[in-house]
């Protein structure tokens, strides 16, 4: 018999490598700005502060504790205290999913593995809010499975939605689950349970609300909901047709045997079927689905996983596939996130997006003249917490901020469609930084205006007014 100990020792030591990744969301600097102002100042980023487009718009920031969080970090030990991090929060996500099924530790390691793959487009980045959630995820199935099974008023559990609130936005799928699991307790028609579920949903309701900005993140949480996104970020495009296909395949697979085990089967129907039309309209949904498919899987086939695990030539295989597995993620991440994290040029140019640095060391010796600085929007997070003494005309705060997105109006400028040109001014641009080579630098390049170059490197360009 492997000594189960090393095993479970095993398992968090892989997991915390698997996580153990550079924060490269572009996102992150302007994350940072928050933190910064909030610690110095004790007091919110109220109103607008790094943008010169919607100068006047009042952000509810469903950030505030994720960014003073993630700025203690990085003043402790730079990136790589962020990287770390992520590894700890991964370890600990995977500690409450083991919960699920305690006795099927290879199973849960598996599936958990597998949800974390599925994810990528969310889990890749490294340090996110978005990682908040999925934790909080877990611990919501993990509470309102407790309810459902012994009745037991979870206390403590309404105080995590307060921390929720003020960590990420994704609250309101915690939310969704419990109403998932009174729908159940209703189907069933037990009482008990049914009362059990609607207080602990309308104290987790109503804890939300202790936030800075009250009902308004659930607000900017709606215009995410009517925004359509997809055609602007990234991460909001639908996946390939395979992700798409397995999504379509495994939900009904899944339910059928909920349906024919008799568990829960009200409750897997409404969170997969949500979860699956998420999922195959914007991939960073992916990895919710994949989470409540793999808990789905633990449940339906905890008798025959609990079979499997008890075969001690199954224990032999799965530990020396864990050994592999756990070096060569190792042999593979640590080098990197050493390299992004302690090399500030590697961290510049082999990240999510190639990042500006060197016109930013430009602009530090030589400002240009003004505070409005048109900019790429995957470089704006970047440029706020580098040089946060201009504004920029968008970041990755605004694309759900109006109808139709900011975003939009800052690709038909960085295209060189319709009336750019006058856009810019109106807008009052003192200044461009945008990638070299973009339809914008080669309009400009091609034809006389009121912008002349200033500065070019392989990466970006500077112009500025005559």
């Amino acid at each position: 018999m492997v000594n189960p100990a090393f095993l479970r020792l095993l398992c968090y030591f892989l997991v915390f490598f698997v996580f153990f990744l550079p924060p490269i969301d572009t996102d992150l600097g302007w994350h940072l700005r928050y933190g910064n102002f909030m610690l110095e100042n004790q007091r919110l980023f109220i109103p607008n502060q790094l943008t010169y487009f919607l100068p006047d718009y009042v952000w509810p920031n469903s950030y505030t504790l994720y960014q003073i969080l993630t700025t203690v970090l990085f003043n402790l030990g730079g990136l790589f205290s962020l990287s770390a991090a992520y590894g700890f929060l991964g370890v600990f996500s995977f500690w409450l999913f083991q919960k699920i099924s305690p006795k099927n530790l290879f199973a849960s390691l598996s599936i958990f593995l597998s949800i974390v793959y599925f994810g990528q487009v969310v889990f890749n980045l490294g340090w996110r809010a978005q990682v908040f959630s999925f934790t909080f995820l877990i611990a919501t199935y993990l509470t309102v499975k407790q309810v459902l099974a012994h009745n037991s008023f979870p206390r403590f559990f309404p105080l995590i939605f307060i921390l929720w609130a003020n960590l990420h936005g994704g609250f309101v799928l915690g939310l969704f689950v419990q109403g998932a699991a009174l729908a159940q307790s209703i189907f069933d028609r037990n009482k008990r349970v049914a009362k059990t579920l609607a207080l602990t949903l309308t104290l987790s309701a109503l804890a939300t609300f202790l936030n800075p900005y009250g009902i308004g993140v659930h607000q900017e949480v709606l215009n995410h909901l009517q925004t359509s996104l997809g055609g602007i970020i990234a991460e909001w495009t639908a996946p390939s047709f395979w992700y798409t296909g397995f999504v379509l395949f495994v939900t009904p697979v899944l339910l059928f045997f909920s349906y024919y085990k008799k568990k829960n089967f009200i409750f897997w129907t409404i969170l997969l079927c949500t979860f699956a039309l998420m999922a195959i309209t914007a991939k960073r949904n992916l990895s919710v689905w994949a989470l409540f498919a793999g808990i789905c899987t633990l449940e339906v086939a905890k008798t025959e996983i609990k079979t499997w695990s008890k075969k001690l030539a199954f224990q032999r295989i799965a530990t020396a596939i864990l050994i592999i597995l756990g070096l060569s993620i190792i042999s593979a991440n640590i080098p990197r996130t050493l390299d992004l994290t302690f090399n500030w040029s590697s961290f510049c140019t082999k990240g999510l997006r190639v990042m500006p640095c060197e016109a930013v060391n430009y602009i530090k010796k030589y400002p240009p003249e003004g505070k409005n600085v048109f900019s790429s929007y995957e470089w704006s997070g970047f440029t706020a917490w580098q040089l946060p003494r201009y504004k920029y005309f968008v970041d990755g705060r605004m694309p759900a901020w109006t109808i139709p997105s900011p975003y939009t109006t800052h690709l038909e400028i960085m295209r060189a469609q319709g009336d750019f040109l006058k856009k810019l001014t109106d807008y009052k641009t003192d200044w461009l930084l945008i990638p070299a080579s973009s339809p914008l630098d080669s309009y400009l390049t091609k034809n006389q205006t009121i912008w002349k170059e200033k500065y070019r490197d392989k990466t970006s360009v500077i112009y500025t007014k005559l």
